[in-house]
């Protein structure tokens, strides 16, 4: 930011362009008096006069490109949260087709994740973003390539071991039927108490 060369602006009255519109554009705004300027950003009240035959002219410029300035950033921080919700949505979509293509259901992913399945759940539809921490479990345990995660290029596995997917089907029946067997003992169990 330049520096003005104003008779006054030394010393404790030094500020910048920007600081100088600021402080006349807030006296402009809540209509001040320059004293109450003055004594508020500790500046001399001559130095406050000066700045307000100098500048005042040119404030109602600068109080535009301030407010272009401030939709511009807006409209970026909008287009920057949609481009980062689709690309959460991509991660989960990609995240889904490889569970599916292992055979995995969403309980045995998220159990091996180490999370609960709400949060997986919200993973693979783009509401949580995934984390360093579940991209490395996945490419430890499954052989999940994280370029291809997250980007969507390359190679999908990067471990290219067929006895490594027989392991996790094997190990995704014999979670199956665990369950299956514990769901039946607790049917069986309200049936007893019902009589």
């Amino acid at each position: 930011m330049k520096k003005l060369s104003v008779k006054g602006n030394k010393g404790k009255n030094k500020r910048s362009y920007v600081q100088i519109m600021d402080i006349l554009l807030t006296q402009l705004e809540e209509n001040l008096p320059s004293k109450v300027v003055a004594s508020r950003y500790d500046i001399t009240l001559q130095t406050v006069y000066k700045w307000k035959k100098i500048y005042a002219k040119h404030l109602e410029n600068y109080k535009k490109l301030k407010e272009e300035a401030k939709i511009k950033n807006a409209d970026k921080e909008n287009k920057d949260l949609q481009e980062e919700k689709i690309h959460n949505a991509a991660c989960g979509k990609r995240l889904r087709l490889l569970r599916t293509s292992l055979n995995l259901s969403q309980d045995r992913i998220a159990e091996i994740l180490g999370i609960t399945v709400a949060i997986y759940m919200r993973i693979e539809k783009g509401y949580t973003v995934l984390n360093s921490y579940i991209i490395t479990k996945l490419y430890k345990f499954l052989g999940i390539n994280p370029v291809y995660l997250i980007t969507g290029e390359g190679d999908s596995f990067l471990i290219k071991d067929p006895d490594l997917f027989k392991k996790i089907n094997t190990e995704q029946k014999k979670y199956s039927n665990r369950n299956n067997t514990k769901e039946d003992e607790e049917d069986e169990e309200d049936e007893e108490d019902l009589f």
